[in-house]
């Protein structure tokens, strides 16, 4: 997969088709339908009769993210044409497969999601005083989240509740909204961690929340610290939007997304240690769905429907010790004998 870049990397584009057609391999997978991806790809339908097949991978809606309405609407215009124009399209979610599959054959469509991070802590915070809640403030608004977490601190007031993730101005923004809803000084925020710190911050959790709003960005992306915390074996209570109820299943407790229904999943999750048995195991079970050896596999039936011959994807069932796939970044996919 080639990563999205700046301006002066589309300078080596012509340079990058040249050395593709000497390399001359099966399949070329980009990581975006924008930016330099999206060239690459305009440059290779143009070349007639280009060497390699071209997929591309869509983990998210391009044009939400534009700040005024003639941006979206070009951003929008593009982004349909790539999903077209590719050879098959690997998306994060169930909602882009569905878009997606409008616009070209959903045989070519294939659903892959983030997989599940390897070797990391389980849970172990059973009798924790900590509630978790793993955002970067992107998928909900520090208002509403404020509001969610003020009635889960009235519900469980013995509680001690952590954000993990947010960085920059998102703090700030969050302090700002927590002084309003008069919960600043019942929150405690944990910035961006190391891996090893954040994962051992999730371990330590009696019960996770994962905090979404429901919006079109919302359903296309695939919630990554979901997967996370399915990982680490967290009880998870997560708001029923976009692709959780489909990563989550039966391994945790969805709820609406209303503030008296959170407090009550979170109550009723945080005084049973059956439960919260009961959601660890399942979570555990549930991450092997998401595991990097079983979505080689999916990407290999893409591969080979998409006309690549067996051999040259033979080296995809070796599993987990030929796929470097990180769940933080779904540009890193690459398959290598």
């Amino acid at each position: 997969m080639f990563r999205r870049s700046g301006w002066a990397s589309m300078l080596m584009i012509p340079g990058l088709v040249r050395w593709l057609r000497v390399w001359r391999p099966d399949v070329v997978h980009l990581s975006k339908p924008i930016g330099v991806p999206g060239l690459f790809l305009a440059q290779a339908r143009g070349l007639g009769r280009w060497p390699a097949r071209v997929m591309l991978d869509c983990d998210d809606l391009e044009w939400p993210w534009r700040g005024n309405r003639v941006a979206q609407w070009g951003v929008k215009l593009w982004e349909r044409w790539a999903w077209a124009a590719a050879d098959g399209v690997t998306v994060a979610s169930h909602a882009l497969g569905h878009w997606i599959s409008g616009v070209r054959p959903p045989k070519s469509v294939v659903y892959l999601p983030n997989p599940v991070p390897q070797d990391v802590p389980l849970w172990q915070g059973n009798a924790s005083p900590w509630v978790v809640v793993p955002t970067r403030l992107m998928d909900v608004s520090p208002e509403r989240l404020g509001a969610w977490l003020r009635t889960v601190c009235r519900a469980v007031p013995e509680a001690r509740i952590a954000l993990v993730g947010p960085h920059g101005s998102a703090v700030r923004t969050w302090f700002m909204a927590a002084r309003r809803a008069d919960i600043a000084e019942k929150v405690t925020v944990w910035p961006w961690q190391r891996s090893e710190t954040y994962y051992q911050r999730l371990a330590q959790a009696r019960v996770a929340f994962l905090p979404m709003e429901p919006s079109l960005i919302a359903q296309a992306k695939c919630p990554a610290r979901l997967l996370d915390l399915l990982a680490v074996g967290v009880p998870t209570v997560a708001v029923e939007v976009g692709e959780a109820p489909h990563l989550l299943a039966d391994a945790g407790d969805l709820v609406s997304p209303a503030g008296e229904a959170i407090a009550a999943a979170i109550h009723r999750l945080w005084h049973d240690t059956a439960r919260r048995q009961m959601f660890h195991q399942r979570a555990r079970a549930r991450a092997q769905t998401f595991a990097p050896e079983r979505l080689a596999w999916r990407l290999q039936c893409l591969y080979i429907s998409g006309g690549i011959p067996w051999e040259a994807t033979r080296f995809a069932l070796s599993g987990i010790r030929h796929v470097q796939y990180q769940a933080r970044d779904r540009s890193c996919l690459t398959l290598r004998k």
